[in-house]
């Protein structure tokens, strides 16, 4: 879509593909359990969902901010931002496994 000349498009079906799949993948499985249990979910909140959550947010508002400035063009800075923020996230994500941070 991009190289058609619909850059905004192409950005909106890397977004909107994913997101649609993750709320019927999780949103019908969790409706069928509240059903079954009586509204009532017990999830567990732990260090590692808040980084989890916490790296989405950051990855996906930084997104939505860097790429409007961008007039909706991606270069390589962009890419290696990406690349870069994945790592920090891997990192993060492994020490709190191996028990580092407590």
């Amino acid at each position: 879509m991009a190289k058609q000349g619909y850059p905004r498009m192409a950005i909106s079906a890397c977004f909107g593909g994913p997101l649609f799949n993750l709320l019927l993948g999780i949103g019908i499985p969790f409706t069928i359990a509240c059903i079954s249990a009586d509204g009532y979910i017990d999830i567990k909140y732990d260090i590692m969902n808040m980084i989890l959550v916490g790296a989405v947010f950051a990855s996906v508002l930084s997104t939505f901010i860097i790429i409007p400035i961008m007039k909706f063009h991606m270069n390589r800075a962009y890419g290696f931002y990406l690349i870069i923020l994945y790592c920090v996230f891997l990192v993060v994500a492994v020490l709190v496994e191996i028990d580092v941070f407590g």
